[in-house]
């Protein structure tokens, strides 16, 4: 149950840790078992944020307050 809040938590606060463009080309966030998997309409736009990966599990963990994700996966 902890899992799905945080999952909610997170796909609330994606558009401000990612801002609203990057909010706009994503189809769904999926919380599993620390691993964060996210759903975009643009495959530029998946690769440009694949580059970053640990750069976002930084920013998603502070906004959340404690290390919630290990890893990211874009899709």
């Amino acid at each position: 149950l902890e899992e799905k809040i945080t999952e909610t938590r997170i796909r609330q606060a994606w558009s401000k840790i990612m801002g609203q463009a990057i909010g706009r080309y994503t189809r769904r966030i999926i919380l599993k078992k620390g691993e964060l998997t996210v759903y975009l309409n643009s495959s530029v736009l998946r690769e440009e944020l694949s580059m970053g990966k640990s750069k976002i599990v930084k920013l998603i963990n502070k906004e959340m307050g404690s290390d919630v994700i290990d890893s990211i996966t874009f899709r």
